[in-house]
């Protein structure tokens, strides 16, 4: 069956959406204030989030789920909190003591703390770091999503 004559304009009006959606985040998070921009944040993870249910891509839903996850500790500490012991492991004695004032180290108030950068990447892997959970599942579901779109999908007649 030949596709309707909709059907490209209907994918490129999502695409257009799609870009528009960014181009607003991106000017939001550079001129908005620290908790508006957070706000904006959140309510642009939360429409991708519905978008790619309304799409039904699980790649796209599982990484709003990570996205939405590390907005939720940001939110909640003003920021995204590191694990002193992972910070230690990634940048050793000597970057600990040069740079452990300007990171945002976990204390016995943070909020969430079991979701914040706690897991080390080493330095071995290209680009080491310390993450956390959200970021594990927000690259898991970008892979996933990858997938998806690269899988043929059967044609419904």
């Amino acid at each position: 069956m030949a596709p309707s004559p909709t059907s490209g304009a209907e994918s490129t009006g999502i695409r257009g959406r799609t870009i528009l959606l960014v181009v607003l985040i991106g000017v939001g998070v550079v001129v908005l204030p620290r908790g508006l921009e957070l706000a904006v944040v959140t309510a642009a993870v939360a429409a991708v989030l519905l978008v790619a249910v309304r799409a039904r891509t699980v790649g796209g839903i599982i990484s709003c789920v990570g996205g939405l996850a590390n907005l939720a500790v940001v939110q909640l500490n003003g920021g995204m909190p590191t694990n002193a012991s992972a910070f230690f492991r990634l940048v050793g004695p000597a970057g600990y003591a040069r740079y452990a004032s300007q990171t945002y180290l976990e204390t016995l108030t943070t909020k969430l703390a079991a979701l914040d950068d706690r897991i080390v990447l080493p330095h071995p892997f290209p680009f080491a770091e310390v993450l956390s959970i959200g970021d594990i599942v927000l690259i898991t579901g970008l892979v996933i999503l990858i997938v998806e779109r690269m899988l043929a999908r059967p044609k419904v007649t």
